[in-house]
């Protein structure tokens, strides 16, 4: 039986060696999985990614770094030299199949049970706009001595300080 790791392996290790290859590890690098190539091979671990997809994405993640760490130990030493790990990797997945159990039509669909579940949407944006921030409490530092001191904001006031 192949394991989850090894199938990885195989199936992205050029991508990965791209990767390993690249000389800054404090950029994220993302690899692209193919859920429903993944699903073939793994029905019931990929059945869970509904579930609970951040374990899921964290376990892929994981394994992809396992990936790099078997690449670099297999490489000659003046070669190993030039191959750093990267803990930056951000897992995409495509080919997602449009099953049921994931499917929305529209946002309106969205429910407190979807919360916290990977959900797929269709749909075009029409208007986007930039992030408001929403603070209720806001840390101050007196330059002098160094106390701080936290304020919260009022709601009535539209969340002003």
């Amino acid at each position: 039986m192949i394991t989850i790791c090894s199938y990885l392996e195989e199936r992205y290790v050029d991508k990965v060696k791209s990767i390993v290859m690249e000389r800054d590890p404090n950029l994220h690098y993302d690899v692209e999985v193919d859920l429903l190539e993944f699903l073939y091979h793994f029905p019931y671990e990929g059945s869970r990614f509904h579930e609970y997809p951040r374990e899921f994405l964290k376990f892929i993640k994981k394994c992809l770094v396992a990936v790099q760490s078997k690449i670099i130990a297999g490489e000659e030493e003046h070669v190993r030299q030039f191959l750093t790990l990267k803990k930056h990797l951000d897992v995409r997945l495509a080919n997602v199949p449009p099953l049921k159990e994931i499917s929305l039509d529209t946002i309106r669909n969205i429910r407190q049970c979807h919360v916290g579940k990977y959900m797929v949407l269709y749909g075009t944006v029409i208007r986007a706009t930039s992030i408001k921030n929403r603070e209720t409490k806001k840390d101050f530092a007196c330059k002098n001595c160094g106390k701080i001191y936290t304020a919260s904001s009022d709601i009535l006031e539209y969340n002003q300080f």
